[in-house]
């Protein structure tokens, strides 16, 4: 098991996405004029895809993040984003591998499955949770 702070590298760049990210969240939840087309809120026009799109992004940055982190430790190569997960697991690096597994399926099923939406709630703890995880590794602050 390698120890944990040695092993930090902060990646500026996900931080600024996920703040980006949580800004586009903002937005979307109360759309105001933003988010408006026709001056209607754009979940009118697209149900469900206010929640779909940063759902889709923050996995996309977490996967993002984890594929950096192995490739800046040298940590060997690992193509998925399962495989990204089950080698920092592997290596006693995560603190819920099962987690990032679970915010995978979420992004598969809402990809795949076409009535598959999530809750504002869902994406809150799904925010939360990436988060956390980038953190215990030192990629954000």
């Amino acid at each position: 098991m390698l120890g944990n702070e040695e092993n930090f590298i902060l990646i500026p760049e996900v931080e600024f996405a996920l703040a980006k990210l949580f800004d586009q969240y903002n937005r979307l939840k109360s759309p105001g004029d933003y988010y408006a087309y026709r001056g209607q809120p754009f979940a009118v026009f697209y149900p469900g895809m206010e929640k779909f799109i940063p759902t889709m992004s923050l996995v996309a940055i977490l996967d993002d993040a984890l594929a950096e982190y192995i490739g800046a430790k040298n940590l060997g190569s690992a193509s998925r984003f399962s495989d990204r997960i089950n080698k920092l697991n592997n290596l006693g690096l995560l603190k819920d591998a099962q987690r990032l597994h679970d915010l995978r399926e979420l992004r598969n099923s809402c990809a795949h499955e076409p009535d598959r939406f999530i809750s504002w709630s869902e994406f809150e703890g799904s925010f939360s949770d990436a988060k956390a995880e980038l953190s215990h590794l030192g990629i954000v602050a």
